[in-house]
């Protein structure tokens, strides 16, 4: 993935299209408004010099207004005058609602589970040499990172804290989120040393509405470098739940290669680079309709590893494309 910021009044839909219907080499993944003028525009792969001037002009050029042509059409035969035969006319909608790519974390990172996290506050850490103290609990949940997508906009709720003698620090240590583990540059001989954190627990992941709106799914990706490997019993479990409660059955994917069998689209890749070191395949799923989500009827869709055990390799998560409409 590539990111371009740029600041700016957008309408995300319109700009997406310009972009699309542009001469721009590269897939375009998503427009996400970050602001109230601040825009990220995301590509499947870095823009070779000449994408980027055009992107550069669609950007300047742009203006923020709605489109009233988008996915949908309405079908209707109408005469044609020169003779008998019928034609199909095309009568373009705009689809309505705000547009959201939900991102899920890391699968094969346990310490980026926070959805099914548990805080702790205050628990006293125990240590052998006075430099390096240990939770009751590994994998902490780290937010702060990098590891997971605008991260930030959540993180305050999870970050660790960390007291000496009940006064929080926050420099002359370092973190071990994996472990547990505080070490400190200077011995604590004599200092009580606490940790409020929190843990991972499962590795379920949630695509839920808000309240009073309905989420359309219309499609999820998968994607995850080429290093990442399933073992037994690390099934991908899909299922939709009602009011908390399993409605029908799982979908399973047993390994890799039941997911490729079950693409809808012509998988994709590319070559890793900077700090990716795998190359990165992209799965995608677009949905015939969209799998509406009610939040009346506390409805959502969970999606976890059957063993709760994180898969190898260097990432792997699930996006969905949605869109929020009110119920």
């Amino acid at each position: 993935m590539a990111t371009y910021s740029y600041t700016k009044y957008i309408d995300d839909d319109r700009l997406a299209l310009e972009i699309r219907n542009s001469a721009i080499t590269i897939a375009l993944d998503s427009v996400v408004i970050t602001g109230e003028q601040e825009v990220d525009i995301i590509f499947k792969a870095a823009l070779p010099a000449q994408d980027k001037a055009i992107l550069d002009d669609l950007i300047e050029g742009h203006i923020n207004q709605p489109i009233t042509v988008r996915d949908s059409v309405e079908l209707a035969n109408v005469d044609i005058t020169s003779n008998a035969e019928k034609a199909i006319k095309m009568a373009p909608t705009k689809l309505e609602g705000s547009s959201t790519q939900m991102i899920s974390h890391d699968f094969c990172d346990k310490t980026t589970w926070f959805g099914e996290s548990v805080r702790v506050e205050d628990q006293i850490l125990t240590s052998q040499d006075y430099l390096t103290y240990k939770a009751s609990n590994n994998y902490w949940i780290d937010l702060e990172n990098g590891k997971v997508p605008y991260e930030d906009r959540i993180s305050d709720q999870y970050k660790p804290i960390i007291k000496v003698n009940d006064s929080i620090v926050t420099e002359g240590f370092t973190i071990n989120y994996i472990n547990g583990e505080i070490t400190f540059q200077q011995s604590q001989s004599g200092n009580s040393i606490t940790a409020s954190y929190s843990y991972a627990t499962t590795s379920i992941w949630k695509i839920v509405p808000e309240q009073n709106k309905i989420l359309k799914m219309l499609g999820t990706t998968i994607k995850f470098t080429k290093d990442i490997v399933f073992q037994k019993e690390q099934h991908v479990m899909f299922q939709l739940f009602i009011s908390g409660y399993p409605y029908g059955q799982p979908t399973v994917y047993k390994n890799l290669k039941d997911i490729i069998k079950c693409t809808m689209l012509e998988p994709s890749s590319i070559s890793g680079f900077g700090e990716v070191l795998e190359d990165v395949y992209f799965l995608p799923f677009d949905y015939l309709t969209s799998k509406d989500l009610k939040s009346s009827l506390n409805m959502e869709v969970r999606i976890w590893i059957k063993n709760h055990e994180a898969f190898t390799g260097e990432f792997g998560v699930v996006s969905a494309n949605c869109l929020s409409v009110p119920e």
